[in-house]
């Protein structure tokens, strides 16, 4: 697939979202679970979101920086 569809997919569906209602983080979110599933195969797309998600929460480089504030 050519960069520019995935680009006009990215800002087409994110347009119709957005005009639709639903608060910018959540179609963000919307947008990125859907392109992920396309693009990344489908399911072991989807498992991988899940496996980078934990890595970046069990990382504790940024613990100090919410005891900061």
């Amino acid at each position: 697939m050519e960069w520019w569809w995935v680009l006009v997919f990215v800002f087409g569906g994110l347009m119709v979202v957005l005009a639709s209602g639903l608060p910018v983080a959540f179609g963000f979110l919307l947008i990125d679970i859907i392109g992920i599933f396309f693009f990344w195969g489908g399911g072991p797309g989807l498992r991988q979101l899940v496996l980078n998600i934990y890595a970046s929460l069990a990382t504790f480089i940024l613990v100090p920086v919410p005891m900061f504030f």
